[in-house]
């Protein structure tokens, strides 16, 4: 797969497919991934790219290295839950795995301040409010509130 040398960095753009290829389970826990010569190879990339993209998924707690042997795919441990916020918001639904929205409520009411000023709506003017609980793994790991005009 070649990446596209538009405006978005290689080193991201190949950090995003491999995360995306971990989180797919096509790389399993304690699987090694490809090497650096082989992704370099496989993406058209430079090493610096590679080690790049490998320094972040690192930084996420995805893979771990072991010098002289390769990369491999973290387990991940019972009970640990991270998602950190990169980029956009498809981005982080992408990585957030099978991130589930719970419907809370739906209702009419006086948005506050900043969303009344964000919408550009009238003094004392009504808009659509819904709630939103995002569940990871059956676990909550956001609260939404979205205003619409």
């Amino acid at each position: 797969m070649k990446l596209d040398p538009g405006p978005i960095p290689l080193y991201h753009q190949l950090e995003t497919d491999l995360r995306d290829r971990i989180h797919s389970g096509e790389f399993t826990p304690g699987v090694a991934l490809p090497t650096e010569e082989r992704l370099c190879s496989d993406y058209g990339v430079s090493r610096i790219t590679v080690r790049r993209a490998l320094d972040a998924l690192i930084a996420q707690g995805l893979i771990h290295r072991k010098r002289g042997v390769g990369s491999f795919v973290r387990t991940r441990e019972a009970g640990v839950r991270s998602v950190r916020l990169v980029g956009s918001l498809d981005e982080f639904l992408r990585s957030a795995g099978a991130l589930e929205s719970v419907f809370l409520s739906l209702d009419q009411v006086t948005p506050p301040t900043a969303a009344a000023e964000a919408l550009r709506c009238e003094v004392g003017e009504q808009v659509i409010r819904v709630e939103l609980a995002s569940l990871l793994e059956g676990q909550p790991v956001a609260y939404l509130e979205i205003f619409f005009p």
